[in-house]
């Protein structure tokens, strides 16, 4: 019976202590929340969808709003609809670049930040996806998914980060290539957030991999790990880092991939609701501006708690509910195999049949 108390009271220590190392752990220094209210945000990928529900989501917050696109019809729309929401009418400007060409950006950027100063808030939600069997695919889709999702991302870090870090200056602050290694002592060095923050747009397909989506999977587990590594070399300039990962969400571009989505796709995807672009900017701005690192709603923070690992910013419940999720993979991986399993996708001499479950 002694041995059995004992037993009883070295297993509550040891689980008192893991719970005490993941609140420990988990544990991080409030920050204030991000103030829009006379600040300029510039969103990529603003013309439409879920960048656009942002855009007005921003503008009336009284944000100076600039949305970055390639159709300048487009863009103009866009831009009276968020006019007609906006705290500040006047306080709303479009430019016309391609996202995946460095040189467009950045010129059009510096071109942005002439009429409403440096940006404060940057949102890259820039990107589309184009499901497909991998052996059907045209060979160039993976490239083309990358240039779109992740190195528009790259190209608008590259653009806005130097104008947001560097001294104030009459060209908007340091020009491209020049050292901003920061001398300055420890205790003068600026705070997390305090010279703005940037945002990436991944996907809940930017956390597991989804049949169909081999470009666009990788395209947006790509945009996640290059946040985390950006996240601490930003940490010495005050710019902080956030990565948004929204689900199924009601646009044009949604209903575009849909249009092409394989059977196979949609069976894994069940009953995943999709939500309104309002909805879902409002409820991913509200983590950007708590300042989290990993940005989901609903049902994607489950997902968020079981990939977290050693990502920055993690809270509580990232450590309670991990053991909790991973026993939900017990059942949701073999779902999803048996899927791809009743596929009739095989290879044949002539070609690659078209799959259906």
């Amino acid at each position: 019976m002694e041995a059995y108390a004992i037993a009883l009271i070295a297993v509550g220590s040891f689980l008192t202590l893991l719970i005490l190392i993941g609140v420990g752990c988990c544990a991080r220094r409030r920050h204030a929340r991000i103030r829009l209210d006379g600040r300029h945000v510039l969103i990529t990928g603003g013309s439409s969808g879920l960048g656009l529900a942002i855009a007005k989501e921003a503008a009336r917050r009284g944000a100076y709003v600039t949305i970055l696109a390639r159709t300048t019809s487009t863009l103009a729309e866009a831009t009276a609809s968020i006019q007609q929401v906006a705290a500040r009418p006047d306080a709303v400007q479009w430019v016309s670049a391609d996202v995946t060409k460095l040189s467009e950006v950045e010129e059009k950027v510096k071109a942005a930040c002439t009429a409403f100063g440096r940006p404060f808030l940057v949102l890259c939600c820039a990107g589309a996806a184009e499901p497909s069997y991998f052996l059907q695919c045209d060979p160039d889709l993976h490239r083309a998914q990358m240039d779109l999702n992740f190195h528009s991302c790259v190209n608008t870090a590259r653009a806005c980060i130097p104008l947001m870090s560097a001294p104030a200056s009459a060209n908007g602050g340091k020009e491209r290539g020049e050292s901003y290694r920061d001398t300055s002592p420890l205790l003068t060095r600026p705070k997390y957030g305090e010279n703005g923050h940037i945002v990436f747009t991944s996907s809940l397909a930017g956390m597991t991999g989804v049949f169909g989506y081999t470009a666009y999977s990788a395209a947006k587990w790509a945009v996640r790990g290059f946040a985390e590594s950006l996240y601490y070399e930003l940490l010495p300039l005050g710019v902080g880092v956030s990565v948004m990962f929204p689900g199924d969400v009601d646009t044009p571009g949604y209903a575009r991939e849909n249009e092409r989505k394989p059977e196979e796709t949609k069976a894994m995807e069940g009953q995943v609701k999709c939500i309104s672009a309002e909805k879902a900017a409002k409820k991913l701005l509200a983590g950007v501006l708590d300042r989290r690192f990993l940005v989901t709603y609903g049902d994607g923070f489950l997902l968020e708690c079981s990939v977290f690992g050693l990502s920055p910013r993690g809270r509580a419940l990232h450590f309670f509910l991990s053991p909790i999720v991973h026993l939900a993979k017990l059942v949701v991986v073999p779902g999803f195999e048996k899927v791809a399993r009743r596929s009739r996708y095989f290879v044949h001499a002539d070609g690659v049949s078209e799959g259906q479950v």
